[in-house]
Order: structure tokens, then sequence, then C-alpha cells
């Protein structure tokens, strides 16, 4: 994993949170749920019906935890091993929201609501990763699954495996999109040897691109491997893939693997998010990667660590960190009716801009954020910040307007 800054023991029980000062006139502690061991994932969605969002949290120390909006526990799931993610879907558009989660144990287990296990598909090695959309085209959602096994998979909402495709190595990060514009989904996948595969939703393969490899380097604990995000930047109705990688490279690829334009990062990148998130009518392009150090362990003057691309290419406006942006989410977290960026950081804190750049607000962790999500967790129409941390802890904020 990325470095962050270590936590004391497993006893530090931060409740006070005084040393963070002023943070807190803008940023409300809604709740703090502490886990044994690293966080790997969370999840916020209204799992119950009752018009507030549950969150859930996949810890390395094998353990699943959904908890209201209260930070009450409503079940937990204690696996063998680490779990590496979580999702809360409606996968068989039954009106009832299941919870999906795997990691080390490989396999996807789906719960219902009230933690009663629906099926569970054994795929034998880790899955690193999950995502959830409607591949078949059928109106039911799929699970698109990647493993250690070097496999990607397309699972139905029964647990019946679709299609899979091999990799040469560990493949470690899964989407989709319609990058033919024909109305069907794609489905993507990258591995271990940095290559980018797009499928079509039968599991043909369409083509390929590789990313160069890496020599290994001792201050990344976990490489970043190849992170994507798709959407329509040209307008055309067809969805292009925005791919970075641990080369320092962002590059923009069409539907047919045509690169439309490229960046180059100083370090990795880690996140990638696409969204209109100044209302201009185009999509923007937000990327979090590392930073080039100075031999004080700083960043340099010249360091642009998370950028916002127009559609086209062109930087709209940057910011620099001593440390790796992480993870990124878009959303209207102070209720304004405008989507902010928030990201979190391997200097261990969660920030919030807008659509300009600006600083609305940020809260210090005692370790780096390794995941965000959103969700209305108290009902109130706001949506709520849910941070997952290496501080052993998942944190629900909300932004004082």
């Amino acid at each position: 994993m990325p470095k962050g800054l270590e936590v004391k023991s497993f006893d530090d029980k931060w409740t006070a949170f005084k040393e963070r000062g002023k943070e807190l006139e803008k940023i409300q502690e809604l709740f703090i749920s502490y886990y044994e061991w690293y966080l790997w994932d969370c999840a916020a969605d209204d799992l119950t019906g009752d018009g507030k969002a549950e969150v859930v949290g996949a810890s390395e120390d094998s353990t699943l935890r959904v908890v209201d909006g209260n930070n009450k526990e409503l079940w937990s799931k204690n696996f063998h091993r680490a779990v590496f993610f979580c999702k809360i879907a409606d996968l068989n558009k039954d009106g009832n929201k299941e919870v999906i989660c795997g990691g080390v144990e490989g396999k996807v287990f789906v719960f219902d609501k009230s933690g009663n296990p629906k099926w569970e598909t054994d795929i034998g090695k880790w899955i690193y990763e999950a995502q959830i959309a409607d591949i078949t085209g059928d109106g039911k959602l799929e699970i698109i699954a990647v493993s250690r096994d070097k496999t990607i998979r397309v699972i139905d909402c029964e647990g019946n495996e679709l299609w899979q495709q091999k990799f040469k190595r560990y493949v470690k990060h899964c989407g989709s999109g319609d990058i033919k514009g024909d109305g069907k989904l794609e489905v993507i996948g990258s591995d271990d040897d940095k290559f980018l595969k797009i499928f079509d939703n039968k599991g043909n393969e369409l083509w390929e691109f590789q990313f160069t490899l890496m020599p290994p380097d001792a201050m990344i604990e976990v490489r970043s491997d190849v992170v994507f995000e798709t959407g329509d930047l040209t307008k055309d109705g067809k969805e292009e893939i925005v791919a970075g990688s641990d080369d320092s490279y962002l590059r923009v690829f069409d539907g047919n693997g045509k690169e439309l334009w490229n960046y180059k990062f100083e370090g990795a990148v880690h996140t990638i998010s696409i969204t209109d998130i100044n209302g201009d009518g185009n999509l923007e392009v937000i990327v979090g990667a590392e930073p080039e150090l100075d031999p004080e362990g700083k960043a340099t003057e010249k360091t642009k660590n998370l950028i916002v691309f127009d559609n086209t290419g062109k930087i709209l406006w940057a910011k620099k960190f001593d440390g790796g942006v992480f993870c990124s989410t878009i959303g209207d977290v102070n209720k304004d009716g405008k989507p902010e960026l928030i990201v979190g950081t391997q200097t261990s804190f969660i920030g919030i801009f807008d659509k300009d750049g600006n600083d609305l607000g940020h809260y210090k962790f005692d370790n780096y954020v390794r995941k965000i999500a959103l969700g209305d967790i108290d009902g109130d129409g706001q949506l709520e910040i849910i941070g997952a941390s290496r501080d052993h802890t998942i944190r629900a904020l909300k932004y004082k307007k």
C-alpha cells in the first residue's frame, strides 16, 4: 500500500479531535467507525429503503460491516481473509438492494439488506475489484470481477458466469462504457503488465494498449497499475476511455483505440474522475497523481498532481500536494446545486474544491485516505462524505453550509 502517516497503535481512538482546529468549523463529524486494520473500500446507499443511506465498509481485518447514519451496526460478516471491495446495488431490479463483496477468499458474496446470504460464486483466487453494470442489456445488473487468477469475468445477478477472458498477469481494475455508441456496454480491464484490454459485451476482445512497464519502486508499496474511466468527451455519442498508469502518463482513447491526447505527470496516476464540473455542457477530466519530490520530501514548485482538464486536454486548473492524490469523487456536498470535487490524499486528508479549484474545506485523518463515497445518511437531502482510511476508520463527514 502507498505510505501514509502511521497511527501509533490500534488503540489510538481520537474522539474529540480538538487538534484538528479550524477544520471542524466547516466539516462536521457525524461518526467515526473503528476497524482493527486498514480499510480497502466503502460504499453508501439506501440499502434498507428508509430514505437514508447506510454505509458499508470492507477491511483488511476480514470484516464487512453495515452501519446506519448514527453508526449503529445493522449487521456484519467476518471472513477468513481481507475484504477488498464492497458495493450496494439492486442486482435483479426487484426493488431490494443487495450488498456485494469479495477479496482474498476468492469468492463473490451477495447478501440481502438484512445480511442474509443470497448466493456466492467461487473464483478460487483473490478478487481485487468488482464493478456493477447492465452488460447484457436485459435491464438487470451484472458483476464484473477481476482476479489474481489472471481473469476478468462477467457474472449475472444470480451468480452464473456469463463469460471470462484471460490476461497474462493479475487483473487489478475493471469497468465498462459504451465506447461504440451503439447502446451496448463494452467491458474494460487492466493487469499487472500494464495492459488495458477492451471486450464487447459477449467477451470478444476488441483491442488492447500496453502502458510502459516501470521498474519496482521501494517507495510505493502497491503500484497504481492502470486506472481508467469512460465518458463522452467529444460529444459524438461514443464514450472515450481515459486511462493512466505508474509510467506517469494519462492517455485518452477513442472507441477504436486511437489516442486522442495525453499528458505526462511527474509521478504515477492514481485516480480519474469525469464530470461536467463547471456547467459548460462539456465533460472535464480530473486526475490525481504522485508528486515530484525535492530532497526534503516536499513537492517541487513545478509539481501539478491534481489537474482538471477540459475535454480537449487543456488544463483548467491544478493543485500540488506533498503526497499522492489517491482517490476522488464528484457530488454536491454543500447543497448549492453545483458539483464539488472531493479528493483523498497520501497526506491523510480529504479536500473539497469548487469548480474553479477554490478550497472549500478539508479534514485530516490519521493516515492516507483510500476511498471516498457519498450518500445522504441522515435523510436531509444533503450528501455526506464517507472516507475510508489506512488509519483503521470509516468517517462520515458533513459540510457545514
